[in-house]
């Protein structure tokens, strides 16, 4: 990895599409349903529920300005089933956030002494 100055580095904030979606019915809610919350912001390239952490799932927008709208209503916590806020944010992979500073899990910081 080479690294590279903060100031020329591009802004993932200003490009992201996916979008991690948190407080989710986790029995009887399908996929359908998912999608159906999200079609208002735009056109949407793919969903899928987590199916490793239930409760979760993905939001993949054609535009990163629809995926903005909608991780700007899920900030306002006005993305709801039933009477239920959902938690919207944009979707950091993990490789991106190596590259921001960001410790891999189980990465050790060894302390020199001298």
């Amino acid at each position: 990895m080479i690294h590279t100055k903060k100031e020329n580095r591009e802004d993932q904030e200003d490009k992201f599409t996916n979008l991690y979606v948190q407080n989710l019915p986790t029995e009887g809610f399908t996929e359908q349903q998912f999608r159906s919350l999200f079609t208002t912001f735009g056109e949407i390239d793919s969903v899928s529920l987590n199916s490793n952490k239930p409760g979760s799932g993905f939001v993949s927008f054609k535009q990163h300005a629809d995926a903005k709208k909608a991780a700007d209503e899920g900030a306002k916590m006005s993305i709801k089933v039933g009477e239920t806020a959902v938690l919207v944010m944009p979707h950091v992979y993990k490789k991106d956030n190596e590259l921001f500073g960001k410790p891999k899990a189980g990465a050790s910081n060894p302390i020199v002494k001298n």
